[in-house]
């Protein structure tokens, strides 16, 4: 087995999207509606990816499954979770249209996304900063243009509609969930474009991306460890 600063931040990471799924679990439990069932089911799409992620990593030499099936099988899982947020976006910002308008395209999109996933080509190292490299080419081939496109359309959104909660709702419990979910959404963004783009092209070590994981991990974890942000006034 060999370790990794990667590894240990995806663990983090892990941890503290747990603590914020179980959060939206309770949330749901005793709202009982549509929208905290939505959050729930994204938030744990995504915490199944920073398990296998995270567990990948842990077996960083072995032979057990390639890197380009651990973001195959991720993908997936992002997929999946993908689903949920147009859903949740139609009932949000579009409830007279059907949220199929959405859902179809979302499901193509992400069916490609899933293919290529598996064929990245990934050729991993730890870095001298202990931190993993993808290794992914630098070409950037249709699989990677792919990936940016998704970001952009999925990640981006969503943070750009959590954010539009937070400036618009006047319910402390609310504007808090909704800056978290727009913080989540923004470190997805910036960890997919860090990943695919800027290490390839711009020769810059992983380990900074490794940094920003492990300040967003802290950050949920206090959070989740101060009752009154989840306590409404």
């Amino acid at each position: 087995m060999t370790y990794s600063f990667t590894a240990v931040a995806y663990l983090l990471f892990s941890f503290a999207l747990g603590l914020f799924t179980y959060r939206m679990y309770q949330y749901w439990m005793k709202e009982k509606k549509k929208v905290p069932k939505n959050l729930f089911f994204i938030c744990l799409f995504f915490l199944f990816f920073a398990i296998i992620a995270a567990a990948r990593l842990l077996l960083f030499n072995s032979n057990l499954i390639s890197m380009d099936v651990m973001i195959g099988i991720g993908s997936i899982f992002q997929v999946i979770a993908l689903l949920f947020m147009v859903d949740f976006i139609f009932y949000v910002k579009f409830q007279k249209n059907s949220p199929l308008f959405g859902l179809i395209p979302a499901a193509i999109l992400g069916t490609l996304l899933i293919h290529t996933s598996f064929n990245m080509n990934a050729n991993p190292y730890i870095d001298s900063y202990g931190s993993v490299n993808w290794g992914f080419p630098t070409a950037v081939p249709g699989g990677l243009i792919l990936r940016g496109i998704f970001s952009v359309l999925v990640f981006g959104l969503m943070g750009f509609v959590f954010f539009e909660q937070y400036r618009k709702v006047q319910d402390i419990y609310s504007k808090r969930l909704s800056f978290r979910f727009f913080l989540l959404f923004v470190f997805v963004l910036f960890v997919s474009f860090f990943d695919f783009f800027i290490i390839g092209l711009f020769k810059i070590s992983p380990f900074w991306r490794d940094v920003f994981l492990v300040c967003l991990s802290l950050t949920f974890i206090i959070m989740d460890i101060m009752p009154f942000l989840y306590e409404k006034k």
